[in-house]
């Protein structure tokens, strides 16, 4: 764990899932006594988060897996598909871009 002008900072070495508030609470940190808490993860971080935040906002990141489909250069793909082309397969109520 660094601290960088006032900002705690966990680092790992290996990729280490934020399933469980645990991993504060095991370098001494309560994730409930600040302000704001950056996740870098996909989506398997809310089920620890989610009780604990006032607000959740989702970044598309650079990386090496993306979560909007969409955005990735399909040149192979046979469309319509599903989840690309919701609209196309009868499923607007899903569509949401």
């Amino acid at each position: 764990m660094l601290n960088v002008k006032g900002i705690d900072i966990i680092i790992t070495e290996l990729g280490c899932g934020t399933t469980d508030l645990a991993l504060y609470r095991s370098l001494g940190l309560d994730p409930t006594s600040y302000k704001m808490l950056l996740v870098k993860s996909c989506v398997h971080y809310r089920r620890a988060h989610d009780p604990i935040a006032k607000k959740t906002i989702e970044l598309d990141t650079p990386g090496w897996h993306g979560t909007r489909l969409a955005a990735f250069p399909w040149k192979k793909l046979k469309r319509p598909v599903f989840p690309l082309d919701v609209e196309a397969i009868g499923i607007s109520e899903l569509k949401t871009e």
